[in-house]
């Protein structure tokens, strides 16, 4: 089994026991349903309440995963928002899906990181607004790719392109609401600095949600 096959398998298995749908972006053998979409798109679409949130998957065991990771997950969300390749559909249904999130995630997501060496690190000594209201630590390359990630999403060049060409479009396709971005980790700890092991939805405008509960207000 490849290195991405196999992060694809760890995540959906984790996040499915949370009672999130799975779907794959391509048939596989660990038994989840597809979903379809252009011919670039995600690795995994969640469904749960009304809610659909697509997942780009790195391994994460190198640092340039992330990096990579950080700019398709940017792309998918501005070619979703700019009304080009906006249909994403479970397999066997012609409704498309509206996209509530674009975030990323790794095999190591569960562990509280995306980047396989942050174990080896300490988290981040900090006091922010998400550290005192969750009681959470952060590590430092997934507290900065995600940072990054959301600061792009508001108000950087990327963010210009895909906002003048959804301009441009709007005679032409039915247009998206603006989805939000950022990645999937469990929740490490402020006080013992282990992972909870409950995913987390971490997403722009400092909303970090957890996919247990049932009504996921991140997205409203």
């Amino acid at each position: 089994m490849g290195e991405k096959i196999q992060s694809m398998r760890k995540l959906a298995d984790w996040i499915s026991g949370y009672d999130w749908e799975v779907y794959y972006n391509q048939k596989n053998k660990s038994g989840y349903d597809i979903f379809r979409g252009p011919s670039k798109k995600p690795d995994l679409l969640l469904k749960k309440n009304g809610y659909n949130v697509l997942v780009e998957v790195k391994p994460g065991t190198e640092h340039q995963h992330i990096l990579d990771g950080y700019q398709s997950t940017i792309d998918y969300a501005g070619q979703y928002w700019s009304g080009r390749q906006t249909d994403y559909y479970r397999d066997g249904e012609d409704e498309s899906l509206e996209i509530d999130a674009f975030v990323l995630a790794t095999q190591y997501s569960m562990d509280g990181f995306l980047y396989q060496k942050e174990q080896r690190t300490n988290t981040l000594d900090y006091s922010g607004y998400l550290a005192k209201k969750h009681d959470m630590d952060e590590y430092g390359i997934t507290h900065t790719a995600t940072r990054l990630m959301w600061r792009e999403w508001e108000k950087g060049h990327n963010v210009d392109y895909f906002r003048d060409l959804r301009r441009s479009r709007k005679s032409q396709v039915e247009m998206k609401a603006k989805p939000k971005v950022g990645c999937l980790v469990s929740k490490v700890d402020q006080q013992t600095k282990a992972a909870t092991l409950e995913p987390h939805f971490f997403l722009n405008s400092n909303n970090f949600v957890p996919l247990g509960v049932e009504q996921i207000y991140a997205f409203n």
